[in-house]
């Protein structure tokens, strides 16, 4: 193996195993790009489960607020108190939406063509006789299916930055709310006094 377990955070490079010849140097490309996948789709995971999770805590705290205005006496809109309310509702409401964007975003292709990669496998299979021949078509396909991967990889890549973004605005966001829901309490406990 080329790289060590943690590629491609680290990429050290391990001299007791070198590639002998192209088709070696393209199975290691076709290799990195899948394991590059994997890693990618973890992270993608990763932030599947904390956008879920900020849009629970939003909307509970969401359904907290609203019960708080249809069972209390409401405060005026121009006082303090409903100033404070309007913008702890409107963040909340900013983390839901930008959330629920962090999940939906899933314009991305998988590498795994059936039938791409079929006709690939036939034309190898179908391709000349002779293992000279076999041995450079088998290498193409190789080379091929890893600039496939490679390509996934990268916009997979772009889908989870912008992944990424919306969810640190929706955490962001639902972090402000929090300090209004604080302030807001504060507020009403002293305004009992």
């Amino acid at each position: 193996m080329l790289f060590n377990a943690s590629w491609p955070k680290f990429m050290t490079f391990n001299k007791d195993w070198l590639p002998t010849d192209r088709k070696e140097m393209a199975q290691m490309s076709y290799d990195n790009a899948i394991r590059e996948h994997a890693e990618l789709w973890d992270a993608w995971k990763v932030l599947e489960a904390k956008a879920q999770t900020t849009l629970a805590i939003s909307g509970v705290l969401e359904a907290a607020a609203f019960a708080y205005v249809t069972t209390s006496t409401k405060p005026a809109i121009w006082s303090w108190q409903g100033s404070v309310f309007i913008i702890l509702i409107t963040l909340l409401c900013c983390s839901i939406v930008l959330s629920v964007r962090c999940i939906r975003v899933a314009s991305v292709g998988s590498p795994h063509r059936g039938e791409e990669g079929h006709e690939e496998v036939m034309f190898l299979i179908d391709g000349n006789d002779s293992m000279t021949a076999f041995s450079t078509l088998h290498e193409n396909l190789i080379r091929d299916t890893a600039k496939r991967w490679s390509r996934n990889n990268d916009a997979l890549g772009k889908a989870l930055g912008k992944k990424a973004k919306y969810l640190l605005l929706s955490q962001n966001a639902l972090i402000a709310a929090a300090i209004f829901a604080a302030l807001f309490i504060v507020m009403f406990v002293y305004s009992l006094n």
